[in-house]
C-alpha cells in the first residue's frame, strides 16, 4: 500500500510521499510531518505524535533460547558463581542466572553448536559444531576461546560431520575432540598443533581424561574411550616417544564380569576422593549408559554397576565435596 492510500483521501499529487516527508522531512507535509531540529547526526527526529523516530540499528539487549539438540551443550562455568555457556544454534552465549540481560555472544560458526567444553578453572572454552553446508566434506571446525576477552583463539579442523565430544585434560595443555566421522584428534590448547589424531572403525562414544603423571622427563596422560556397540571400556596412556618424536596412545581393555555387561555408554565423569593414608586421591571412572546403569572404575578395573533409571542416563554432574558415603544426594 502506497502512502497515498493509507492516508485515505486524495491529496491532489499524482505519486506517494517521498523518504523524508513520511519519516520526518519538510514540516507540514506528509503523515510524518514532524519538526525539523536542524541537528546533523543525531540520528532521530521529533514524531507527529512527540515521540522520537529512530532510523538507527536497535540495540539487541536479551535473547532466549537454547537449541538442546546435543546433550553437552549447556554447561555451568568453573569459578565464575552463576554464569553458565549455552549454544543457541550458531552462537556460543555466556549467561548470568542473577541478571539475564548479561549477555555475551561469541560467534565463529556457520552451522548449529553440538558440543562445549570448559578448562578447569574456566577460562578457556571450546565449541564444536555440525559439518558445514557452505564447506566441501562437511568440515566440522573446533573453536577455542578465550573467556575472559571472549576471543577466539583457534579454528582447529580435521573433524567433519559433526562433533560428539569435547574434553580439556586437567593441566588445561590439551584438548580432545570426538567426530562423527569416527575420528579422535588431540590438540595442544596452547598452540593450536595436533598432536595425536587416529581414526576408529565405530565412533567413540566415551572420552574422559582421567589425570596425568611425570614419567621422566614428559608427562603421561591417562584417558578411557569406548566406542559404539562396543562393551568394553579402554583405559589408555597418551605418552611422548622421543624415538619417535611423536605423542602415541597405548590402550588395553578394562576387565568386565564374564556375561550380562553388554552396555552402550553415553556420559561420563571422573570423581575424585580423598585417599584415607593421605597418598594420591582415588579417582573413579563414572560413566552412564544407554540401559539406565552407572558404571564405576577404579585404576582400570571395573568396580560396581548400580540401576538409575529406565530411559538411559544421559548426563552425569558431580556435586563438588561430594559425600563419598555411596549415597542418592
Amino acid at each position: 500500500m502506497s502512502a497515498r492510500s493509507a492516508r485515505g483521501g486524495g491529496t491532489g499529487r499524482s505519486g506517494g510521499y517521498t523518504k523524508d516527508e513520511l519519516f520526518g522531512g519538510s514540516p507540514g507535509r506528509g503523515p510524518a510531518s514532524g519538526r525539523d531540529e536542524g541537528k546533523a547526526g543525531e540520528g532521530k527526529d521529533e514524531g507527529k505524535d512527540g515521540g522520537d523516530v529512530f532510523d538507527g540499528p536497535l540495540e539487541l539487549e536479551h535473547v532466549i533460547g537454547f537449541t538442546g539438540a546435543s546433550p553437552r551443550t549447556f554447561l555451568a562455568l568453573p569459578g565464575a558463581r552463576e554464569r553458565f555457556v549455552k549454544a543457541m544454534g550458531s552462537i556460543a552465549v555466556l549467561g548470568d542466572l542473577d541478571d539475564p540481560h548479561a549477555q555475551k555472544l561469541l560467534r565463529a560458526h556457520d552451522e548449529p553448536i553440538s558440543a562445549l567444553a570448559t578448562s578447569v578453572d574456566g577460562s578457556l572454552l571450546a565449541s564444536g559444531q555440525v559439518g558445514s553446508t557452505h564447506i566441501p566434506g562437511f568440515a566440522a571446525p573446533v573453536v577455542v576461546w578465550d573467556r575472559v576477552s571472549e576471543r577466539a583463539l583457534f579454528k582447529l579442523r580435521g573433524i567433519t560431520q559433526r562433533v560428539n565430544i569435547l574434553e580439556f585434560s586437567d593441566d588445561m595443555r590439551f584438548l580432545a575432540a570426538c567426530g562423527e566421522d569416527c575420528v579422535l584428534y588431540v590438540w595442544d590448547a596452547t598452540s593450536g598443533e595436533v598432536v595425536f589424531g587416529k581414526r576408529y572403525a565405530k565412533r567413540l562414544s566415551l572420552f574422559q581424561w582421567i589425570g596425568a603423571m611425570d614419567r621422566g622427563r614428559r608427562r603421561v596422560y591417562r584417558l578411557a574411550t569406548a566406542v559404539t556397540g562396543v562393551a568394553e571400556v579402554e583405559h589408555g596412556e597418551l605418552c611422548f616417544d622421543a624415538t619417535r618424536q611423536q605423542w602415541q596412545l597405548a590402550s588395553a581393555p578394562v576387565v568386565m564380569p564374564a556375561a550380562g555387561m553388554a552396555r552402550e555408554y553415553k556420559c561420563s565423569a571422573l570423581a575424585t576422593y580423598p585417599s584415607p593414608d593421605g597418598g594420591e586421591p582415588e579417582k573413579y571412572l563414572l560413566a552412564g549408559t544407554m540401559e539406565g546403569d552407572l558404571l564405576a572404575r577404579s585404576g582400570g578395573v571395573y568396580r560396581a554397576s548400580v540401576p538409575i533409571c529406565t530411559g538411559g542416563l544421559l548426563a552425569l554432574a558431580l556435586k563438588p565435596g561430594g559425600g563419598a558415603d555411596g549415597r542418592p544426594a
